[in-house]
């Protein structure tokens, strides 16, 4: 019996199986597996970095140094397993509308991977 075998199917094994098998459908396709919950119903984007500001809630102060960032920068160009996650600034400020004046007027608000932005 392989090792497979042994560890069977779990949910989020399927869950992530029929998450990949919906990467390749058309319009209509997506639509489909958006309504029954197949595949989330989010797209990414790319945004003009000038659109973009830091959320002051972030714990993180010290990001590393220029030598750090540079070394994770290039880890980074090897393989990015997640994208800096950004919300829209309206999105951002029904949460927090005292962060107004800390985000300028940014379209967007990025909310996890300031390291990231930061060794890009």
């Amino acid at each position: 019996m392989s090792k497979a075998d042994k560890l069977g199917g779990g949910s989020s094994f399927q869950r992530a199986y029929a998450l990949q098998a919906t990467t390749d459908l058309s319009a209509r396709g997506r639509a489909k597996a958006v309504a029954e919950g197949r595949v989330a119903s989010y797209t990414i984007v790319k945004i003009p970095l000038a659109q973009v500001s830091s959320t002051p809630l972030n714990p993180r102060r010290n990001f590393g140094t220029p030598e750090e960032l540079t070394r994770f920068g290039e880890d980074l160009r090897q393989a990015q397993l997640a994208a800096c996650v950004v919300v829209t600034r309206a999105a951002y400020l029904e949460l927090w509308p005292d962060h107004a004046e800390a985000i300028g007027d940014a379209d967007y608000v990025r909310v996890t991977g300031e390291r990231r932005f930061r060794s890009a």
